[in-house]
């Protein structure tokens, strides 16, 4: 599995490291995802706003994933504050979250999750 560096705008690189920053994971697998997220964000590539890839995860796209376990389609990824995964509001510091942010559309993304490593695809994404 080719290995990329994340996109990202640098608003919501910011807006993921005061996050980050000022939030505390008491579960260790989220902790586990933050600190690599933030390890991701130090090498991200930096791209305007204007000039975003409209195939890219970020905060506030649509997105349809897959893994072993089943497919998602429609979620949107949010601020941890606006996170209602019934609603299908999925927060960017989830670990599913942490995963996807700043790849791209059939990207396949490998993360940790409670179950152990897993391998996401992400299918679509709509921004």
């Amino acid at each position: 599995m080719e290995v990329k560096s994340l996109i990202i705008t640098e608003k919501d690189k910011k807006q993921l490291i005061e996050l980050i920053k000022s939030s505390e994971a008491v579960d260790p697998i989220a902790a586990k995802c933050r600190k690599k997220l933030l390890e991701e964000l130090k090498e991200a590539t930096i791209v305007s706003a204007e000039n975003f890839p409209s195939n890219v995860v970020k905060i506030g796209s649509s997105i349809t994933l897959s893994t072993r376990f089943g497919r998602k389609a429609g979620l949107e990824l949010v601020i941890p504050s606006q996170a209602d995964i019934q609603k299908g509001k999925l927060s960017a510091l989830s670990p599913m979250g942490t995963a996807i942010i700043g790849y791209e559309e059939g990207s396949e993304v490998n993360w940790h999750f409670p179950q152990g490593d897993e391998i996401i695809h992400i299918e679509s994404v709509v921004n």
